[in-house]
């Protein structure tokens, strides 16, 4: 059986050391011994840079479930220079990367990323 949450860290790793190489400086949410809460409750990473700031929701599930959360990110309010992002990181298929605010789906070639996380 798969450890569900090992493979989410793992995805999330990834994606954050993907947006330091791009040059963002990337928070995730600090875990405390009760778990761990997302970023207003839906975002797993903020990444900034000087110009754009991009909240990130990492999703890691083969399904389509994702799809019916869709207006629950939607409905965060996004000033100028900032996007809302879901990224859906299957194992070994390319990252892809939906803009919430255009609803355009892009793909990321996967790439092998050590992580120290």
């Amino acid at each position: 059986m798969v450890n569900t949450k090992a493979k989410g860290d793992r995805a999330e790793a990834k994606a954050k050391k993907l947006l330091e190489e791009e040059g963002y400086e990337v928070e995730k949410p600090i875990k405390t011994r009760w778990g761990r809460t997302d970023f207003f409750n839906k975002w797993d990473l903020i990444a900034v840079n000087n110009e754009h700031v991009r909240f990130i929701q990492v999703k890691t599930n083969k399904n389509d479930t994702y799809g019916k959360q869709l207006d629950k990110y939607r409905g965060f309010p996004a000033p100028p220079n900032t996007t809302r992002e879901l990224w859906l990181m299957e194992a070994r298929k390319p990252i892809k990367i939906i803009d919430l605010d255009a609803g355009q789906k892009t793909k990321k070639k996967a790439k092998k990323c050590t992580t120290t996380e």
